[in-house]
């Protein structure tokens, strides 16, 4: 997920700046935390935005979404997203649906969970 989310957080971010006349640091040029540049970490820019600040927040909404939710509002919600039609239905997934379906038993029978299966 954070790969492939973060490529394209990327160029949101790029074209946004581009718009609106933001300078954007080479993100290959060395990292200096805070204002100090003779403290450098041995990491890129590149690196301090994917790992220490992209990573960190995709954990922190992933523990405030567990927090929130239960395992069954979860398969509910992943459900309905495999089930949205965007980009041709890019997040379709046959075991979130298949999950889904069997949250609602009078609606499926074992005989049309066999057949949605297939």
């Amino acid at each position: 997920m954070r790969e492939s989310w973060w490529e394209s957080l990327l160029d949101d971010v790029s074209s946004f700046c581009d718009s609106h006349g933001i300078l954007i640091p080479k993100l290959d040029e060395p990292y200096f935390p805070g204002k100090s540049k003779r403290k450098c970490l041995d990491v890129c820019y590149s690196h301090h935005l994917r790992v220490e600040i992209f990573g960190a927040v995709i954990d922190v909404q992933l523990q405030e979404f567990n927090d929130r939710f239960d395992v069954v509002s979860s398969d509910l919600l992943l459900g309905m997203g495999s089930l949205n039609p965007v980009n041709s239905f890019s997040n379709f997934d046959k075991d979130r649906i298949m999950t889904l379906a069997k949250c609602y038993p009078n609606e499926f029978d074992d005989r049309k969970l066999r057949d949605l299966s297939y």
